[in-house]
């Protein structure tokens, strides 16, 4: 069977919309690899908004100034990308949460995109300037991004729907990744996503960060 990893905030995946069952039954490493047999990734179901778009809504709700200098790093460094980036003007759904489950070989290609974007929206921002909601645009940049990787490369994919976190699996915690790092959010969003591959590798469950 092909590596998987997966990576949640607080959500998990589920196969299931019953209200009875959606705490009993989560989706194990046999289903995923059934699914992963006709889809590179497994994703969360579009969250939609209904009377703005994700630009807009992303504006009305964070300081815009950080998504407009991701636009100017996409645009230096992944031209090729712009077209689809600028479609957040125009949308009004998304897949939301940092929320997948990728192929291993999907995902390492995408997080050396997405990461060389953030380091580098990191030198030319400075965090320090916002409270502590505001000082997450990086998780909520690297949202709307994902579905500008997925489109411009038509990476084929299914969702499931979502439920809030059920019990973690191990013991693992942000403190015990983040020993040792610099305060780079950044580089700690980076290490998440890194310490989960090697995490979910074998385990049949999905981990609620």
């Amino acid at each position: 069977a092909a590596k998987k990893a997966g990576l949640t905030e607080m959500p998990c995946l589920v196969r299931t919309k019953t209200e009875q069952e959606k705490f009993k039954i989560v989706l194990n490493q046999k289903e995923t690899e059934e699914k992963l047999q006709n889809v590179d990734v497994i994703l969360p179901k579009k969250r939609k908004y209904y009377i703005e778009n994700l630009y807009s809504h992303y504006a009305h709700t964070m300081y815009v100034e950080p998504l407009d200098e991701t636009r100017k790093i996409i645009e230096e460094k992944y031209s090729e990308y712009l077209e689809e980036f600028d479609k957040l003007h125009k949308r009004t759904s998304a897949h939301m949460f940092n929320m997948f489950i990728m192929k291993k070989e999907i995902l390492d290609e995408y997080c050396n995109w997405l990461f060389d974007i953030l380091f580098e929206l990191e030198k030319r921002t400075d965090a320090s300037k916002y409270d502590s909601f505001h000082a997450r645009f990086y998780g909520r940049i690297s949202e709307l991004l994902l579905d500008v990787w997925i489109n411009k490369n038509q990476i084929k994919y299914m969702y499931l729907t979502r439920i809030m976190s059920l019990t973690p699996v191990t013991n693992f915690s942000c403190q015990e990744i983040t020993k040792g790092l610099s305060n780079s959010p950044s580089a700690i969003i980076y290490k998440l996503f890194h310490d989960a591959q090697s995490l979910l590798q074998n385990s049949g469950h999905y981990l609620p960060l």
